[in-house]
């Protein structure tokens, strides 16, 4: 019964320990906020925070960004990662849009080396410490 309850509270332990986030508007723009520290988003609409994800030392927020285009309008999410060491953006590029082919992205945490490959825009290639 110990080592239930034991097992428990460090699994719930582990659960609260994670980074939140939340979408602020502060003055005129929309920051992606924790922990006092801010992310400048890059949106058309307000943005919503589609996932966080915590993983070798980088946090992967994926949001919604907005509805894009005239009289063919998309939907796009992008992916912002996260270096936690010094808690400073790495990238933060398309993931995902709507009617459109979605970028392929390739995070490579061992050799700290990200690549997008975007259809619609421009390929990125970034390294991280």
């Amino acid at each position: 019964m110990l080592l239930r309850l034991l097992l428990i509270f460090s699994f719930s332990s582990l659960l609260f320990a994670k980074t939140q986030y939340q979408v602020k508007k502060i003055d005129d723009s929309f920051l992606l906020v924790s922990e006092g520290k801010k992310f400048k988003l890059k949106y058309n609409q307000k943005p919503k925070i589609e996932s966080v994800k915590e993983k070798d030392g980088i946090t992967i927020v994926e949001y919604f960004s907005g509805e894009f285009g005239t009289s063919n309008v998309f939907k796009i999410s992008n992916r912002m990662i996260i270096n936690n060491k010094n808690k400073q953006i790495i990238i933060d590029a398309p993931y995902k849009y709507e009617k459109l082919k979605n970028p392929k992205w390739i995070i490579d945490t061992k050799n700290k080396k990200i690549n997008v490959y975007d259809p619609n825009s421009i390929d990125q290639k970034k390294s991280y410490q």
